[in-house]
């Protein structure tokens, strides 16, 4: 399926919670770079950015993708090459609404995602899938780490997706599998 509207990918390193509920700042990881590159490639996101304050983080992410899109690593693996273009490191959400109304001449509509279901903002997979379909604003596909998006981030959310479940009690997907699962929710065909 082949979106009208521009999409765009987040990662969230803070604010977001611990185990207990605290506000931390998770460290940006490789898995978080290369994973999230290829999976945004996978389904055509427009950018996939990485949100830390932490100006060693975003130099970590800038000196990754630099060794694959400019570097050595250019040279070897062209599907490297192809996703490491799309990441990008940024300070905080805001910044990243800013970077995709820059590039779109639109605000972005977020929709956010939570392992745990949240009663309000609730949209279901087919009607973010109709908005992706039938509206040209950008969205915004917006994914926390540790555990969970803060709450002091829920005013900027416009619509969360309800959390993925198997046939088991356990609920504690790697985030980067949450991400290839919610896009193919939304984008596979």
């Amino acid at each position: 399926m082949k979106p009208t509207a521009p999409l765009y990918l987040a990662l969230l390193h803070h604010p977001v919670l611990d185990q207990h509920g605290e506000i931390i700042t998770t460290a940006v990881t490789n898995l978080d770079i290369h994973d999230g590159g290829r999976i945004a490639a996978t389904f055509g996101i427009q950018r996939y950015f990485l949100i830390t304050p932490i100006l060693e983080q975003r130099a970590l992410v800038h000196r990754v993708r630099s060794h694959w899109v400019e570097g050595p690593g250019a040279r070897k693996k062209s599907a490297r090459h192809t996703a490491m273009a799309l990441v990008e490191p940024l300070s905080d959400l805001q910044a990243t609404c800013d970077q995709i109304e820059e590039r779109e001449g639109l605000r972005p509509r977020i929709i956010g995602t939570s392992a745990r279901p949240l009663p309000e903002k609730k949209v279901s997979y087919q009607d973010a899938r109709n908005l992706l379909l039938q509206q040209e604003t950008p969205l915004l596909l917006l994914f926390g780490t540790g555990w969970g998006i803060a709450p002091s981030i829920s005013p900027s959310i416009d619509l969360y997706l309800p959390p993925i479940y198997g046939p088991t009690e356990f609920n504690h997907l790697s985030v980067r599998s949450a991400m290839s699962i919610i896009l193919d929710r939304l984008l596979g065909s």
